[in-house]
């Protein structure tokens, strides 16, 4: 409830693996700014979805006061964050397992 109603959120994580808070604020469809720490590349690409900040006070407080003076860039970023958390969805996610567990497995087993 409390990430609904957040304009961003922040993950100043050193350590991670693929950050479930991250991707449950794409879902909704939040800015997020974190550091780089793994997994966020593979899920914000080059801040192309998100902010990733240097892993430092000075760099998490620059990419809020970024995103704090410059409303029109959190408008992109919130539009960001929704596409790429429609690749989170449900359907999606179902769709892409059943392709890799039929067709490419499948292959993979046939050519044994």
């Amino acid at each position: 409830p409390f990430m609904r109603v957040s304009d961003f959120v922040v993950i100043p994580s050193r350590f991670e693996g693929l950050s479930t808070v991250a991707t449950e604020a794409l879902i909704l469809g939040k800015t997020v700014v974190v550091t780089p720490c793994s997994g966020m590349c593979e899920l914000l690409g080059d801040s192309e979805f998100g902010l990733i900040t240097e892993d430092s006070v000075s760099g998490i407080y620059s990419g809020i006061k970024k995103l704090l003076d410059d409303p029109e860039l959190l408008v992109r970023y919130t539009s960001a964050a929704e596409q790429r958390g429609k690749s989170f969805m449900r359907g999606v996610v179902l769709d892409q397992t059943e392709t890799f567990f039929f067709d490419e497995l499948g292959k993979k087993c046939s050519n044994s």
